[in-house]
């Protein structure tokens, strides 16, 4: 799994508008304007799993990250959809394209969700 999540986040520019992306002892560590949002530590991705191994049907999940909780969601054979809310729209245009197994709205969560009722799953991962 950690191999699949670093092939897709060299694709990642190092810098884009206020985020970082830093390699270091091969974790990936996201930062926006110098604060830790996300890593691809162990314990990050172990709390992934257990939301994404719960998961079933349509399945929204708030803030994109890095886009971790997507890859583990496409391995659980019994979510069938994934919709991916983000606000920024910085982060939403740069991660979201090397996810293609999954759609993306630009938007609040909250919001999203007051609206949307057609989902079976839901993940806040911000």
């Amino acid at each position: 799994m950690i191999k699949k999540i670093t092939d897709r986040l060299q694709k990642l520019p190092i810098s884009f508008g206020n985020y970082k992306v830093i390699k270091k002892n091969g974790v990936y560590s996201l930062f926006k304007d110098n604060y830790l949002i996300m890593d691809s530590s162990n314990g990050e991705i172990k709390k992934r799993k257990c939301l994404s191994g719960i998961s079933y049907g349509n399945v929204v999940v708030g803030g994109l990250g890095l886009g971790y909780t997507i890859l583990l969601l496409r391995k659980n054979p019994r979510v069938e959809n994934i919709i991916c809310v983000e606000i920024d729209r910085v982060l939403l245009k740069t991660v979201a394209p090397i996810y293609p197994e999954a759609s993306f709205v630009y938007g609040d969560i909250f919001r999203y969700i007051k609206k949307q009722s057609n989902f079976d799953t839901l993940i806040l991962t911000m």
